[in-house]
């Protein structure tokens, strides 16, 4: 449940960073992307928290196709988040932050793994 919760309030930041960052752009390309950072870092928290309980069951590590789209969406936003504190790299947002929400949402809408059918039992 606390897996569900955390990956669309990911999805729902991401969407919003997205607008917001594509309105800015549209309208005044020099703007203050300090609200961007924060739309991002929120996102990137949740997106990773919600990464690890999806990664770590019971058995070990669940190193399905999904969760891997998932995992490496989490670690190249966090690069670029982390690279972009020094650099302006906010552009790379107008292509990340989709391809993130839309691995979240496949992995939180497709049925479960084997092991995670196995848990249930």
């Amino acid at each position: 449940m606390f897996t569900s919760i955390t990956g669309f309030a990911a999805v729902i930041l991401y969407v919003g960073g997205f607008c917001y960052l594509l309105n800015k752009l549209l309208k005044q390309p020099n703007f203050n992307t300090s609200m961007l950072q924060t739309l991002a870092g929120g996102a990137i928290v949740l997106h990773g928290l919600a990464t690890v309980q999806l990664l770590f069951v019971a058995d070990g590590l669940d190193l399905s196709l999904f969760r891997i789209f998932v995992l490496i969406a989490f670690v190249i936003n966090l690069v670029v988040f982390v690279s972009g504190r020094k650099k302006p790299l906010y552009s790379m947002y107008l292509l990340l932050f989709p391809i993130s929400a839309l691995s979240l949402i496949c992995l939180l809408y497709t049925s479960p793994s084997p092991r995670d059918k196995r848990q249930s039992r």
